[in-house]
């Protein structure tokens, strides 16, 4: 499978507080599809990892909605693959 570049840029910020994204550049990302090249550009920026019920728990309390992901990922038709 070829590869082909993809252009990863932060979105603006939306409502009252409404700015462009921060340096409107944003990161030229060469990758086989665009969840390989958001995958490597979040590895950088991001960490997961499965909170303690104690964490968790604070976490709710303090107002962190659960968001819920169901069903297959239309934008990533392959296996996760672990960074």
């Amino acid at each position: 499978m070829d590869t082909r570049l993809y252009h990863i840029t932060p979105k603006p910020i939306e409502g009252p507080e409404a700015a462009p994204a921060p340096d409107g550049k944003g990161r030229l990302i060469e990758a086989k599809h665009p969840s390989q090249a958001l995958r490597h550009v979040a590895k950088e920026m991001l960490e997961v990892r499965v909170p303690t019920a104690v964490e968790a728990a604070r976490l709710i309390r303090a107002g962190v909605k659960v968001e819920q992901i169901n069903g297959a990922d239309p934008d990533n038709p392959t296996p996760e693959i672990p960074f």
